[in-house]
């Protein structure tokens, strides 16, 4: 709209005349009469065809240069047919399998599906896809700033100037961020960065500022994260204790090791002294003095210092084995938080051999509905995988209160191994009467690949009564994961029906 006209819009046709009609548009002007407003608008719309129908896209000094030759072929037409139709439906778990099955097979995605593919927004389905996307996708990642996380990105290292810019102007998400990349490739420059500010930083900041240090934990950081157990706030010396416990050697690691070493005595079955009363020294280590609300105190303190000291240390210490000293602790008169304490302590210390034991102990235990669900939920990833899918087996045939069967397969680490896929399938045939639907919609995205035709022959249920609608929805809902699944296998990998 030009100049007078805007101004006859914005101040009215009463204020403001319309201003003449440009000569070649008033033949285009109706010939009856027009009020002022009608001709103000009927000049203002030609006005913007005008100027619509006279632009020129702005043109590029030079194109640019064409994409580099692949390297990989692309996938088969029907492959990507089911990969535009898992990218519209967004399905996450099928979309990751793809990806991994591209890879293994040494294929990468057709050009057309490269801009559904690049506006991928999750960041781990974005690192499965990267190898896939081929030379054209690298390309592409140039033209378009929400496809920039495909192109080819050189480690660099810091700029020590830059970073120090950032840090003290940039918002703390940013600070954040700058942090954990710092951690990966200077965890010193990063502490030290840190440390340059931390009187400054609020509380809560302090404390999610310390939970970033985790990556590239080492003994260099054990003298900080030490002074930082003089902060005033709990919930920032709560954060930095279990930092300093997985610091080998460290003064931190020996005094919680001492402290344990009294309550429970040197040989089992535990000769437990629990402290009348808790000092200042504990609670500058983290270990609060008032409990949560309907804890007991002592029961506290022992489940709170024994989830800081490395189960490892228990055996030398009792001369026994994880199955022997959870076995104790299941018996003892103190066993809630004596278990309570071991499952932190192995997830913490990531000390799988202690894992199915204690998941054992938590099935078995009467009572403490919800601590024994989460504590098995908690465990039962961090086992080995054999072991977690005998125990899930086991679940199969002998349902337990305490663990809901979809859940526990949900948390089973992915790929299922084929004799695991094998027996779940050989489950699911002798309870397809009355089946666990939610457990099959599970399993329907996890059986290993040779196991989807023998699962998918099951479901179909040729002799079985009808279900409720809303579980016969759900079953043919794990019907076409299989179906999609498999021919996935077969345009990919070549791996026919079997």
């Amino acid at each position: 709209m030009t100049d007078s006209l805007l101004r006859a819009a914005l101040l009215g046709t009463g204020r403001a005349a319309p201003p003449p009609a440009d000569p070649r548009l008033e033949s285009l002007l109706p010939e009856a009469s027009l009020t002022a407003e009608q001709r103000l608008l009927l000049l203002a719309g030609m006005d913007a065809v005008r100027r619509r129908a006279g632009y020129r896209p702005a043109q590029r000094a030079q194109p640019p240069e064409a994409a580099p030759d692949e390297t990989r072929p692309a996938c088969s037409k029907i492959a990507g047919r089911l990969l535009a139709e898992l990218l519209a439906a967004g399905n996450d778990d099928l979309l990751a399998e793809a990806a991994e099955l591209l890879e293994d097979a040494g294929q990468r995605l057709r050009p057309e599906l490269l801009p559904t593919a690049l506006a991928i927004p999750d960041e781990d389905l974005r690192k499965a896809f990267l190898p896939v996307l081929g030379e054209r996708g690298k390309w592409l990642s140039r033209f378009h700033p929400a496809w920039s996380w495909a192109g080819v990105k050189e480690a660099t290292a810091f700029d020590p100037a830059e970073a120090k810019r950032l840090w003290t102007e940039g918002s703390f998400s940013e600070r954040f961020s700058l942090l954990q990349r710092l951690r990966v490739q200077d965890p010193a420059g990063a502490r030290d960065l840190l440390a340059s500010s931390w009187k400054e930083e609020k509380a809560e900041h302090r404390a999610e500022l310390i939970d970033a240090m985790a990556e590239g934990l080492g003994a260099g950081d054990e003298t900080f994260l030490e002074s930082v157990l003089d902060d005033r706030s709990g919930q920032v010396r709560a954060s930095a204790a279990p930092l300093l416990a997985r610091i080998e050697g460290s003064a931190f690691a020996a005094r919680m090791q001492a402290r344990v070493d009294e309550m429970l005595g040197s040989s089992l079955p535990f000769e437990i002294d629990l402290p009348k009363d808790l000092d200042t020294a504990w609670q500058r280590d983290g270990i609060p003095r008032a409990p949560p609300k309907g804890v007991g105190a002592k029961a506290w303190w022992l489940a709170s210092t024994l989830a800081l000291v490395r189960p490892a240390h228990l055996e030398r210490r009792l001369s026994a084995a994880p199955a022997e000293i959870v076995a104790a602790a299941a018996r003892a008169e103190e066993s809630l938080p004596l278990l309570q304490g071991l499952t932190s302590a192995t997830l913490l210390f990531e000390d799988r051999r202690w894992a199915a034991p204690l998941f054992d102990a938590w099935l078995a235990r009467k009572g403490d509905e919800a601590e024994g669900r989460d504590a098995a939920e908690g465990l039962l990833p961090a086992m080995e995988p054999e072991e977690a899918e005998v125990r899930l087996e086991q679940l199969f045939a002998h349902p337990s209160e305490r663990m809901v069967l979809a859940n526990a397969l949900s948390l089973l680490r992915v790929p299922w191994s084929p004799s695991f896929s094998l027996r779940v399938a050989a489950a699911v045939r002798k309870t397809i009467a009355d089946p666990d639907v939610r457990a099959l919609g599970v399993a329907a995205y996890r059986v290993a690949a040779q196991t989807i035709p023998r699962l998918a022959a099951v479901l179909e249920r040729p002799d079985a009564e009808p279900l409720p609608p809303y579980q016969e929805r759900m079953l043919d809902e794990a019907r076409e994961v299989l179906r999609v699944r498999q021919l996935l296998h077969e345009q990919i990998s070549g791996r026919s029906k079997t």
